[in-house]
């Protein structure tokens, strides 16, 4: 052996000893879940984010950091291309997914206890929610959902956890709280880089799930109520409300929801929920209250 060739010999076993093995991550799973993916839960909104053993890819394109080599022959000509791995863009979708729904982070360190939702109807919380649910996924359409009632009852978590649901199923979620959605409206009067339309379109997906967090909460207002009555003027047909407010549906005056949102919004919230079928009242004591 020339002393090029054990010079080279030397180099290459140096390279090895510096470079730590590849290790091969498992094939894709059959579905994803949460379970494979890392959740930030510091910030105010969860934010997924992709973890070992995937987070280079899978066993098919782990080589290519999330692509997979391909290879053809046109006209005699070899050619090679790199395309998303199909198996890992499910992975990114269901990340990108729970990126843009923007659910609080509040409630994600605790799991909701169905035992304690009390319905002014007597039925089973956990059976009517799920099941509405289970159908919504099933179908990808049905009517919007209202959880009424006093503060503590446990609407809003009702809220995240069907929410989340529905992104384990792959069916889009958002998150709008309605006191910020109302301020992002009123900073763009007067300011010229950012109009009204954008708040909107930012806001209000085309599709899935859109999750309206305390409906009628704030400083009401006759421009506030109008706000509310577009809401639902604009809501696409293949988007479903799940809607939670402090409002009282059938009560007068201050606290009930005509009074919050209008009469001309609360009617159409009701004729969004299968006029009035799945608006329901939570009662109880306050939870935070102990």
């Amino acid at each position: 052996m020339t002393k090029l060739a054990v010079l080279s010999t030397s180099l290459e076993a140096e390279v090895r000893a510096i470079k730590p093995a590849q290790v091969i991550p498992p094939p894709a799973p059959s579905a994803w879940s949460w379970q494979h993916l890392g959740i930030n839960r510091e910030g105010e909104v969860l934010q997924a984010y992709p973890t070992p053993p995937y987070d280079k890819g899978c066993e098919a394109c782990f080589e290519f950091s999330g692509y997979i080599e391909r290879r053809a022959i046109v006209d005699g000509r070899h050619y090679t291309a790199l395309e998303k791995c199909p198996h890992c863009r499910k992975l990114t979708d269901k990340i990108d997914r729970i990126n843009r729904a923007k659910l609080p982070s509040k409630f994600s360190k605790e799991v909701l206890n169905w035992a304690q939702i009390k319905l002014a109807s007597r039925r089973n919380a956990e059976a009517e929610f799920v099941g509405w649910a289970e159908a919504l996924v099933e179908s990808s359409q049905g009517p919007s959902l209202a959880l009424l009632g006093p503060t503590g009852r446990g609407k809003s978590f009702c809220a995240y956890t069907l929410a989340k649901y529905a992104l384990d199923c792959d069916v889009g979620a958002r998150w709008l709280h309605w006191p910020t959605f109302l301020e992002s409206i009123k900073d763009t009067y007067g300011n010229n880089q950012l109009r009204p339309q954008e708040v909107w379109d930012l806001n209000l997906p085309s599709r899935g799930v859109l999750v309206v967090d305390d409906l009628g909460a704030g400083v009401v207002t006759e421009w506030s109520r109008q706000i509310a009555w577009t809401l639902f003027e604009r809501k696409p047909l293949a988007v479903t409300f799940i809607v939670t407010s402090n409002g009282h549906p059938k009560a007068n005056g201050a606290g009930s929801l005509d009074d919050m949102i209008g009469e001309r919004a609360a009617s159409r919230m009701f004729g969004t929920c299968g006029r009035g079928r799945t608006v329901y009242q939570l009662i109880g004591e306050d939870k935070r209250k102990g």
